[in-house]
């Protein structure tokens, strides 16, 4: 989705030649017309928390400069085109999300290309996939993860009572991946009603080497 010019709500950012900042957002509601929550060279901790995007991203990790976010026990909604929680291409250090619920985008959690130190954690998150009529939708979007990745215990559903349109709707997608651990998660679409020509991926892997996939619940009643 192409970013709008319009600022974010809140917005963190430090100078790359100084130590990142260090933030501790708790129990706050953060609404932007185009991202609520941006942020860049921090080391940022998210509890309790609500960002609602009504643009592009709820939560968006921007270059320049390394991120490292806990995020626990928070919601995140965006715009049917946008992110829940958009991560730039080289800029994470790890990224940890447990026990938040994510809707509404047409990403729920992107990321893409990572650094070979890079860690990520997702567990515990519950992620409800967004259906489109105009562009397909993801509920996790990996996309040159190589440093790999622990997802366990979530739960991934399409619940939208639409259609898809010949466009597909996607729980989990890695593309040139590498380590994933992929355990324990639920995946379901109840109550997605599907199109001639639509269809509905529980897990859509491409180029994903030394992939672990085991204990996981995976269900459609849609094509695929």
């Amino acid at each position: 989705a192409s970013r709008s010019s319009t600022l974010p709500a809140f917005r963190s950012t430090k100078n790359s030649s100084y130590p990142s900042a260090i933030i501790t957002l708790d129990d706050s509601y953060v609404v932007g017309a185009s991202t609520a929550l941006t942020l860049s060279h921090t080391t940022t901790t998210i509890t309790g928390t609500v960002l609602v995007s009504t643009g592009d991203s709820a939560l968006w990790l921007a270059a320049p400069g390394f991120v490292t976010l806990t995020m626990t026990s928070s919601t995140l909604i965006s715009a049917a085109r946008g992110y829940g929680v958009q991560v730039d291409s080289g800029i994470l250090n790890s990224l940890a999300l447990s026990t938040n619920v994510i809707s509404g985008g047409a990403y729920g959690v992107a990321v893409g290309t990572a650094n070979a130190w890079t860690r990520v954690h997702l567990s515990s998150n519950t992620i409800l996939v967004s259906t489109s009529s105009t562009l397909p939708t993801y509920g996790l979007y990996m996309n040159g993860l190589i440093s790999g990745a622990t997802i366990q215990n979530n739960g991934i559903y399409c619940r939208r009572a639409t259609s898809v349109a010949n466009i597909a709707a996607t729980a989990f997608y890695a593309n040139t991946t590498s380590g994933i651990v992929f355990e324990r998660n639920r995946i379901n679409n109840p109550g997605m009603i599907a199109t001639a020509g639509s269809s509905f991926y529980g897990v859509d892997l491409h180029n994903s080497d030394k992939m672990i996939f085991r204990y996981n619940d995976v269900h459609s009643s849609a094509p695929a």
